[in-house]
């Protein structure tokens, strides 16, 4: 069985995600504010990690601009365009699946076989820390075309 070190799975996940299916980079903010000002409305994906060895939590939350942006890019179009709703809560949650397949992916050869549930979006207002996990293990933020993403992950291994 390998180690497993939250930090290097969910950036390696982070990066290959969204150079791979958006053509963007994602660069890791080194020192996070523990709220994100300036974005009213946002939109926060869960997805749940089980196995017999493993349970866990994704989550992730980015504004609603950074959402135009990934839609834009994942359909076509501007980033300008009155984009639906229903379209920006569908681009989150595909990108909260394909982050936690990447990182379900890493579990597993590390010896945590796991299964992945359907993703879960809400649309949040005010304050981005109600919207995520309590006491992850690893929280990170990082800018992409400029815009905030951040990502929280709560993991219990056992032996």
């Amino acid at each position: 069985m390998h180690p497993i070190a939250a930090g290097p799975i969910v950036e390696n996940a982070v990066t290959e995600v969204l150079r791979v299916q958006f053509g963007l980079d994602a660069e890791p903010v080194s020192k996070p504010s523990p709220v994100i000002e300036g974005y009213a409305s946002h939109l926060a994906g869960t997805v749940h990690i089980t196995g017999s060895r493993v349970q866990g939590n994704l989550s992730l939350a980015m504004p609603d601009a950074l959402a135009n942006k990934l839609v834009a890019l994942m359909v076509g179009g501007s980033e300008d365009d009155d984009i639906a709703a229903e379209d920006k809560a569908d681009v989150a949650g595909e990108i909260c699946n394909m982050l936690a397949g990447q990182i379900g992916q890493a579990l597993s050869k590390g010896g945590y076989s796991n299964d992945l549930s359907v993703p879960e979006v809400q649309q949040g207002s005010g304050d981005w820390n109600t919207t995520l996990l309590d006491n992850p293990e690893y929280k990170g933020v990082w800018h992409c075309a400029g815009l905030p993403l951040v990502l929280n992950l709560a993991l219990r291994l056992e032996p």
